[in-house]
This record gives structure tokens, C-alpha cells and sequence, in this order.
């Protein structure tokens, strides 16, 4: 038979993800004579390496749903509905429910934590809330509760649903964001999450309520709900027109918060109107609440004399006392390298600049901190400058806990792959970050050693890699 992973294709000895996933068989035949075990492929033996032999499932088990037949290709897709929508698993196609309708299209960049609520009654669905993995958005009815049954919502109409997906960027605001502010709105707004959703309602007079959770960049603990804005808009570009700008003054109660969360209520059928789909993001109309801009960037670039040149802007600035830059040659241990001074609070665009005119042969390694006046802290993401050696990589940090960087690589031109202790090649996202970094989504391998294959047009390196998700 065949084995399907969320409606993809794979091998029946697949390591299991270990998220939330939906896996499926189709028999060779169709006569439901050839059956494989249900599918495996966690780790059976105390090494660590995969038991080629055992296929059982080891962990929880939310559904199980068995067919006297064979399913079209059709009725398989309206099956994975219902436990996408159920679950919060994200599909690759189109969300059919049971009357063939398309409740959600997963095109880019709108395809990533597609999360739902509806109700089918051919399916017997009821899911009147839904969430990320990481809980940072929820969508549901009337009050978010401990369990699904225990919300006290109700859906009027069978066939009802709204199903969203995001692009799955920064829940605060960055320099990009503000490329894209509507001109019904823009003498005001100031600010705006970087992260937008596609959503589309389908059959659905009800309102619903929708939580956001603030990243750490959005100054989560200075938001004042008068100051927030929902933006709603016709095609996803909020910078050509077709934007609906809400706010709690013209909609009292749209907007309540509880640190670090903001909550969007009562999104009505005039904001989204039924059966069709729209873009939202939330703005704000004052650079103190909430989503201020700090760091733009942080680079590091090896100038012609062989000394680094460390830059960075802010384009406001919240109590910052100053700044410090770190150097490693291992991306492990640091050392203090310059401290420049901050701008303390201002909303004016800021530029620093630091020479490191002594790096290290081979790879050097660069860390911003930024350290306000109260004493916290917070760290950039590292930066790498090749100095005459070539070849030379580093996966930081290793053990990996849901990703890991590859620092020192050409992203032109090196290939990266990632190998079981079988040798077999695993499936991960690749996130170019630079010319010389790239970022593995480890959160969906098992734990457990893996090598990283680097093929370059030179040589071929293959570096150990432990995966420990917690």
C-alpha cells in the first residue's frame, strides 16, 4: 500500500514527526486485503537507530477512522478536512467540506499554521475553537475554554466555517511591515504587526474572537487598546487601497489585552462579509503601544584591509542604556570585543558602528546585546565573517532544540541535506538567512543523532547533529 503523511506521499518506515500529523494508507489492491500495521517509525530500540522491522505506533492517538472501501481522491481530501480543521493541522491543498465546497485556498505566503473552526454535520463537526502548536493565535466562539465541548458557542448554520492561514512573520512590527500601510488610515498608524492572515468565511453569520500573542520585539507590556487598529483588506497588499480600518472607538470592546496577548472581538460578517476571504494585520496609532520598532539589523561584513565592519539601526528606541558586541571563533564561547552607547527613548532612526580591526583566522562569530537601563537584555541573532579559510562550518545551536543555523556556508552554492544514522535523507525546511547562513526547522524531527551533509563544487563535509526538542 501506500502510506500519506497529511496528504503526502511517503515511505512506510518515515521517522514520525512529532507534531501533529494525520496518516492515512490506501491499499494496493482496493479489495482492503494488503494492509500495512498502522505506520511507525520512532525510535524501538534502546541505540537510538530505527528498527527496520517494527512499524507500530508509539504515542497518543487523537482518531481513528476505518472505511468498508476504498476512498476517492475526492472523499480523501474532505476526510482531511475534517481533522485538519479538527486537529489544527496545516494542509498543502484545498480545504473541501462534506458538500465539495472550498473553505480555504493555502496559497503563498498564506499557507503556513492554517488553523480553523466549523461545523459539518455529516461529520459530526463541531469546532468552535483552534489554535497554533505554540499557542501564540487562537481563533473560536464565544469564550476560549479548557476543551472544545466545554466552549460555549453554537454555530447557526450547518456548513459553516472560518478558516485562516498566516505568512507566518514577526508578531511586531519591522521596517518591511511598514512598506504597507493603508492610505484610508495612514496619517495615523505608526506601527504594524509584520505577520498577516488570510481569511476566509464561508456560510458563517456568527462572530468570533481572535487571540494574538506578542512577540518580545513588540513591547508586549506598553499596550493601550485605544491605540490599535484592525486593518482588513481586499487582495493583501494594505499599501494600494481596499483597507477597512477598525477601531474600539468606532466599534466599542473590539480590542481587549492581557499581557502579552491582544484579543480582536467579534469579528463580524461586515468586517469579513460571508462567503468570501480578506487580509488582516493589527496597527497601532502610537509608537509607544505596541508594537514599537527596535533593531532593524544587524550585519557584520569584511572589509579590504581584513578588519570587520559591525553595523546596526534601530528605528526607536524604549529605555536603551547601550549596546554591546561579542566575538567568538566557535560560536560557543564569547568575549567581550566594544560597548557603544544608546539613544535611551526616541522614535528617531539610529545608526552604530563598531571595527573589529583584530578577527580571528577562519570563522568569526558576532552577538549584539542590548541591555536597557533597568539591567535587562536581550541578544541578535549571530552573524559570521570568513576570514581567508574556506570550508570551515559551524551548526549552533547543537543540540538542537526546534531549529538549528549552519554558519560559514555558501548559500549560492553549497547543498545541505540531513541524514539518519541509516544514512536515509530527512525532509526539513531550509530558511536562507544570508550568503552564509541558513536555518533547519528541526521541530518536526524525532530526537536523536542526525549529519549534516554539506556538498559544496570543492569537497563534501558531513557534521553530527543531536536533536533534543523539548
Amino acid at each position: 500500500g501506500v502510506w500519506q503523511r497529511n496528504a503526502t506521499n511517503i515511505s512506510s518506515n518515515a521517522v514520525h514527526l512529532t507534531t501533529k500529523n494525520m496518516l492515512s494508507a490506501v491499499t494496493a489492491t482496493g479489495n482492503g486485503t494488503i494492509v500495512n500495521r498502522f505506520l511507525g517509525g520512532q525510535n524501538d530500540n534502546s541505540s537510538g537507530s530505527f528498527k527496520g522491522g517494527v512499524r507500530d505506533w508509539r504515542g497518543p492517538v487523537g482518531e481513528v477512522i476505518g472505511f468498508t472501501s476504498q476512498l476517492t481522491a475526492a472523499e480523501r481530501r474532505r476526510v482531511h478536512t475534517y481533522l485538519a480543521v479538527k486537529y489544527g493541522i496545516t494542509l498543502a491543498g484545498n480545504y473541501l467540506n462534506t458538500a465539495g465546497t472550498n473553505i480555504y485556498t493555502p496559497t503563498a505566503p498564506y499557507n503556513l499554521n492554517i488553523i480553523g473552526i466549523g461545523r459539518d454535520d455529516v461529520e459530526a463537526l463541531f469546532q468552535k475553537q483552534s489554535h497554533q502548536d505554540d499557542d501564540t493565535v487562537r481563533i473560536y466562539l464565544n469564550t476560549i475554554a479548557g476543551t472544545n465541548i466545554a466552549n460555549g458557542g453554537s454555530f447557526g448554520n450547518d456548513l459553516s466555517y472560518v478558516v485562516q492561514g498566516s505568512d507566518n512573520r514577526r508578531l511586531c512590527t519591522t521596517a518591511s511591515a511598514m512598506t504597507e500601510i493603508p492610505a484610508s488610515c495612514s496619517s495615523s498608524i505608526t506601527s504594524r504587526l509584520e505577520r498577516e492572515w488570510k481569511v476566509t468565511r464561508t456560510n458563517m453569520a456568527q462572530n468570533y474572537n481572535m487571540d494574538v500573542r506578542l512577540n518580545a520585539c513588540g513591547a508586549p507590556g506598553s499596550v493601550n487598546v485605544a491605540d490599535l487598529r484592525f486593518l482588513v483588506d481586499d487582495d493583501g497588499n494594505f499599501g494600494n487601497g481596499g483597507t477597512q480600518c477598525y477601531s474600539d472607538a468606532t466599534n466599542p470592546g473590539l480590542f481587549t489585552y492581557s499581557n502579552p496577548t491582544i484579543t480582536v472581538n467579534a469579528i463580524n460578517s461586515t468586517m469579513i462579509p460571508d462567503n468570501s476571504t480578506r487580509f488582516i494585520t493589527i496597527a497601532s496609532i502610537n509608537t509607544l503601544t505596541p508594537l514599537p520598532i527596535e533593531l532593524l539589523f544587524f550585519d557584520a561584513k569584511l572589509n579590504e584591509n581584513e578588519t570587520v565592519d559591525l553595523s546596526w539601526e534601530t528605528a526607536s528606541e524604549r529605555d536603551n542604556d547601550y549596546f554591546t558586541i561579542d566575538r567568538s571563533v566557535d560560536g560557543i564561547n564569547w568575549n567581550y570585543l566594544g560597548t557603544i552607547d544608546g539613544a535611551g527613548t526616541t522614535t528617531i532612526h539610529q545608526s552604530y558602528y563598531l571595527e573589529d580591526i583584530n578577527p580571528s583566522l577562519g570563522v568569526n562569530y558576532y552577538r549584539l546585546k542590548q541591555t536597557d537601563f533597568n539591567g535587562d537584555y536581550t541578544y541578535s541573532e549571530i552573524r559570521s565573517v570568513n576570514l581567508i579559510n574556506q570550508g570551515e562550518y559551524l551548526i549552533y545551536p547543537n543540540p538542537a532544540e526546534k531549529t538549528v543555523n549552519i554558519y560559514g556556508i555558501n548559500t549560492k552554492t553549497d547543498e545541505i541535506s540531513i541524514l539518519n544514522n541509516l544514512g536515509q535523507q530527512i525532509l526539513a525546511d531550509k530558511n536562507i538567512i544570508s550568503e552564509d547562513r541558513v536555518e533547519l526547522n528541526t521541530s518536526m524531527l524525532a530526537n536523536g543523532i542526525y549529519y549534516v551533509k554539506i556538498s559544496s563544487n570543492q569537497s563534501q563535509q558531513t557534521l553530527k547533529l543531536t536533536v533534543c526538542n523539548k
